[in-house]
């Protein structure tokens, strides 16, 4: 057993015995992303690849996630993978060192499970607020099937003795190897070793908090559920890659682009420019592209003056999302609340150059408003005072994949 001193008011990192697919069948688990979404693809791809994952998530669909037939449909699907040899349990605690690489980005994190009381007593802490439909639906799956399909991701700011011992374990052959079909290697380390756990335990049992990058439905459903701990994936601040999300305006009756244009322009500097210059290039702070299909306009402030976050309040307000939203979207549109105005939708800006000219192209797209993503600082810092950030403020990509670790409720 690994023992390691915990603090009892600082968040818990524990090691814990996962499901993992056999190396051999690791690369077959995994759903392709665009398919997750799409029913008809999903079947075909489930009737060529008997191995997939997406075989559990199918048996589930959102309008029958609570049926106990649905459930216990998923439950057949895992007890044959694991009779099958497709998912194996570890024969010990560990923790899993889970790394995604792309061109552009490497992110290394920590597999490990957290209590469900450090959730709750706010040790791991949040910046946005949850749909309750959702977190129903969440609870039905996953509570019935008794399994954690996708850790909750979780940030920390970097720590040597975690960063060292992450540099160590992964010079030694993964676990399991594959290539997703996005492009992203992915690797997998086993770390049961009583040393390295006990550095990494003693690590995370130091730090004051942990903060909730991606997943708060996830992370809210397992206290719905008081189940006593869930897994996470820990990645430090220095790794996370955070893209925006996109505000897109839906061609609704009365839309007027020359009028809005005319409302915005009493506040900001209109000027045409190049989407294929800006879309890539650094927006200043509370600077925004506004996107047509003919035309994208860089909008600037008229009153440059830097505005000093002098309070946790005022660095939420200072948000490009926030500027963008009480500046622009409720004054000159009209949409005061982008939680469920129908005529807003979101989308993540971590998409190619010709996939966001498509978007622009659809004839239900009136316009698109771009603006930058916050820094992981901002969001540790909102969420360090009980801040909570608008809706869709922040994408961190990549996203952990379901199905490669499992963890039994």
């Amino acid at each position: 057993m690994h023992t390691f001193t915990i603090n009892p008011y600082m968040p818990q990192v524990l090691p814990f015995q996962a499901f993992l697919p056999a190396p051999e069948f690791a690369p077959q688990v995994i759903l392709p992303e665009h398919l997750r979404f799409n029913a008809q693809k999903q079947a075909i791809e489930l009737g060529n690849n008997p191995f997939s994952f997406g075989k559990i998530l199918s048996a589930a669909n959102p309008e029958k996630s609570q049926e106990p037939q649905s459930v216990l449909q998923c439950k057949r699907i895992f007890d044959q993978f694991l009779a099958e040899g497709i998912y194996r349990k570890q024969a010990q605690n560990a923790y899993y060192i889970y790394q995604t690489q792309s061109q552009n980005h490497t992110q290394t994190g920590i597999v490990g499970c957290v209590q469900t009381a450090d959730y709750n007593q706010n040790t791991i802490k949040k910046h946005e607020n949850t749909r309750t439909e959702r977190r129903k639906q969440l609870s039905g799956f996953l509570g019935n099937l008794g399994i954690n399909t996708t850790p909750v991701m979780l940030s920390y700011f970097k720590n040597k003795a975690i960063d060292d011992a992450v540099f160590t374990a992964t010079q030694a052959t993964p676990t399991f190897s594959l290539q997703h079909q996005t492009g992203i290697q992915i690797k997998l380390w086993v770390v049961a070793d009583a040393a390295t756990v006990a550095v990494i335990g003693r690590a995370f049992a130091a730090m004051p908090c942990l903060y909730i990058a991606d997943g708060h439905h996830r992370a809210a459903v397992f206290s719905d559920l008081d189940a006593p701990q869930f897994s996470v994936l820990l990645v430090p601040h220095n790794q996370l890659a955070i893209h925006p999300f996109y505000r897109l305006i839906k061609n609704h009756e009365g839309f007027d682009l020359d009028e809005i244009m005319q409302k915005i322009e009493v506040n900001y500097h209109v000027k045409k420019c190049n989407l294929n210059q800006m879309y890539h290039q650094y927006l200043p702070n509370g600077n925004f592209l506004l996107c047509t299909r003919q035309e994208t306009y860089q909008l600037k402030p008229k009153n440059t003056a830097a505005t000093k976050p002098d309070s946790p309040s005022s660095a939420l307000d200072n948000l490009d999302v926030s500027l963008l939203q009480n500046h622009i979207l409720s004054p000159c549109l009209g949409i005061t609340n982008p939680s469920t105005d129908p005529r807003l939708g979101f989308g993540s800006r971590n998409i190619a150059l010709p996939e966001f000219k498509h978007l622009l192209s659809r004839t239900d797209t009136a316009c698109v408003f771009l603006c930058k993503a916050p820094s992981i600082e901002a969001v540790f810092g909102i969420a360090d005072f009980g801040g909570i950030m608008p809706p869709k403020s922040t994408s961190f990509e990549p996203k952990v994949l379901s199905g490669l670790v499992l963890q039994q409720i």
